[in-house]
């Protein structure tokens, strides 16, 4: 199964914004399956972009269970946050024809600080 950056990035969102994760709610992200989804939160979690736990035992169909965002996913989903630097990290990334986490973080963190440079010139 091929990691889907957009995905990766759907999930944080949805870690963020819940306060009510646990096996008895269910882990869903619409319009992706939850084999498909539970495949990227073991991907994530092995990461360190949040901690997942194998909820099979639960009855969960996703296999595994997010219980929290780490501080490395709040960072990556900072770097993401912006819809218009995220598209511009997957477009340069794109021209690798496929990047790692590494990568794809260090291009974000890139953009920010570009932009910030003309937020505050002279400054960065």
């Amino acid at each position: 199964m091929k990691r889907d950056m957009d995905l990766v990035r759907k999930i944080l969102f949805a870690l963020e914004a819940s306060d009510n994760i646990g096996p008895d709610n269910g882990f869903h992200i619409e319009g992706y399956g939850d084999g498909v989804v539970g495949y990227h939160l073991m991907l994530m979690g092995e990461a360190g972009l949040l901690i997942a736990v194998d909820a099979r035992s639960m009855g969960n169909r996703t296999a595994m269970m997010p219980v929290r965002l780490t501080w490395a996913g709040h960072e990556f989903l900072e770097a993401g946050r912006n819809d218009q630097r995220w598209g511009t990290a997957k477009s340069i990334t794109a021209k690798l024809g496929n990047a790692s986490l590494d990568v794809f973080t260090s291009v974000l963190t890139e953009l920010a600080k570009q932009q910030l440079a003309k937020i505050l010139p002279g400054v960065i």
